[in-house]
């Protein structure tokens, strides 16, 4: 039976994420793999156990991580099922086809020749002294690992967070953009860890690709921290904001979702709500938490979720306990 090395597809994904965002730090390539500044060509061979290496295939056409790691696992189960169905795999070149979800043969390679393995002509020898090692070296800007272990100790972000924000060039300088402006990194590195990514994620984009900018971000992240708009409300301008680009501040007025934190308004709010639910109202003051949290969502709905949280639990838990 072919077992899977213990380095797999997984692990090239995360070591190639590792080589992208060291080339991004020195300046070397945006890599952005989709245009065409970072290429993946994948040699896949198997072998069973303490055996030698099998014939390889070469793996092109593979335009983003996560397209480098399904290739791969593909690949490697395609070559398992011939070879354990007592076929042979063929020398040769295969594309991959993002949308099948399959490798594919595009040309045959029988000879070492056809895989470049012999001194280019046109290029002369280069020699670098070691004094050209030591000023490059000394001119190196910050290296994301050494970034990463600036966030933890200097920001005392976790170690999982301090990664991710350092996974790419401009999510570590919009990150850090961001911080000037709104000098509360755990915060910061919340919502661009958490929402951000997501919203990234889900629509295929870079940080680079999006018009909001870390001033834009501070600023809704200010108007949450001063009250005048609820978290939750942030969350949902949030996307918008990615989208275009829009001012947050003026988005709170085009929409008319400035959090109420009147006390008057709210308490009047507070009272029909709990006339409403005279039961959760008797499992509150029966020591029944959960029952609070029941009362505060029927505020929250019945002021469109923009009730400050904060000042409706202390209103409800004087109303109920007086």
């Amino acid at each position: 039976m072919l077992k899977p090395s213990a380095f797999g597809p997984e692990d090239m994904r995360t070591f190639l994420g590792g080589l992208r965002v060291l080339l991004q730090a020195i300046g070397v390539s945006t890599g952005r793999m989709e245009e065409g500044s970072l290429r993946v060509d994948a040699n896949v061979s198997l072998r069973l156990p303490g055996g030698p290496l099998g014939t390889r295939t070469e793996v092109k056409n593979m335009n983003s991580l996560r397209s480098v790691e399904r290739a791969l696992v593909h690949e490697v189960a395609r070559q398992r099922q011939v070879l354990e169905a007592g076929g042979a795999v063929v020398q040769e070149t295969r594309h991959w086809d993002e949308d099948r979800g399959v490798t594919f043969a595009s040309r045959s390679k029988e000879e070492a020749q056809d895989y470049r393995y012999f001194p280019e002509p046109d290029l002369v020898p280069v020699v670098v002294t070691p004094a050209v090692v030591e000023e490059s070296r000394r001119t190196l800007p910050e290296l994301p690992e050494a970034r990463r272990r600036r966030y933890v100790a200097t920001f005392g972000l976790p170690e999982h967070d301090a990664e991710l924000l350092t996974s790419s060039a401009s999510m570590a300088a919009f990150f850090e953009e961001t911080v000037k402006r709104f000098p509360h990194p755990r915060t910061v590195s919340n919502w661009l860890v958490g929402d951000v990514a997501a919203y990234l994620n889900a629509h295929g984009k870079e940080l680079e690709d999006l018009p909001v900018t870390p001033e834009r971000l501070a600023g809704l992240l200010r108007l949450v921290e001063q009250g005048t708009i609820s978290g939750r409300t942030a969350k949902e301008l949030l996307p918008e904001m990615l989208a275009s680009g829009a001012d947050p501040e003026a988005l709170v007025q085009a929409k008319g979702v400035l959090q109420i934190s009147d006390t008057d308004a709210l308490r009047a709010v507070v009272d029909e709500v709990i006339r409403e639910h005279p039961g959760p109202v008797a499992d509150v003051q029966a020591g029944k938490s959960q029952a609070l949290t029941f009362l505060v969502g029927q505020v929250m709905k019945k002021t469109r979720g923009r009730a400050n949280p904060e000042l409706v639990n202390r209103l409800l838990r004087e109303r109920v306990s007086s």
